[in-house]
């Protein structure tokens, strides 16, 4: 699998935050912990992906949930100097759900019928747009300097 797909596999490191607040009260102690939820989230779909059999659409949707969920927690956690930037990556990961949704979750039917790739395709663009992949390299190298992890399990910078 490429494009935003991609963003779910690989690897990261994750260490213990610092404990810092900004003007409104945002922890890096809590964006951290959420960070690392969140990675973890993803990292639980890098193995789903990464099996030879086609994982069941139901486990699927699941994970979507709880990825979404997470990368909503985390826009409620960012500080106000990403804040902004995670409106963009919240707008990314929604349309990427709303891709999935459109396959009922079933990434055979998301592979193999044309009409659902493109409406699929379509939502994805998202994840292609400087905005996006701006916003997105934003808040990686946020966590990368604040919380000593990078959010991209993939290894290639969040927004590729």
């Amino acid at each position: 699998m490429n494009g935003p797909l991609k963003l779910l596999f690989g690897t990261a490191l994750i260490v213990t935050p610092v404990a810092c607040s900004d003007s409104n009260g945002k922890s890096t102690a809590d964006f951290c912990t959420v960070a690392k939820s969140l990675v973890t989230s993803q990292e639980g779909l890098d193995v789903m992906f990464e099996v030879t059999e086609v994982p069941n659409a139901a486990d699927v949707e699941a994970a979507f949930g709880t990825l979404i969920g997470l990368v909503n927690q985390l826009a409620d956690a960012a500080p106000s100097d990403i804040a902004d930037d995670m409106v963009v990556v919240v707008r990314g990961f929604t349309a990427l759900d709303s891709a999935m949704k459109s396959a009922g979750y079933d990434l055979e039917v998301l592979f193999t019928d044309p009409a659902i790739a493109a409406a699929a395709a379509a939502d994805m663009a998202v994840f292609s747009t400087p905005e996006t992949e701006a916003a997105m390299d934003t808040v990686d190298q946020y966590s990368l300097a604040e919380c000593g992890f990078s959010l991209d399990t993939s290894g290639s910078g969040l927004g590729s």
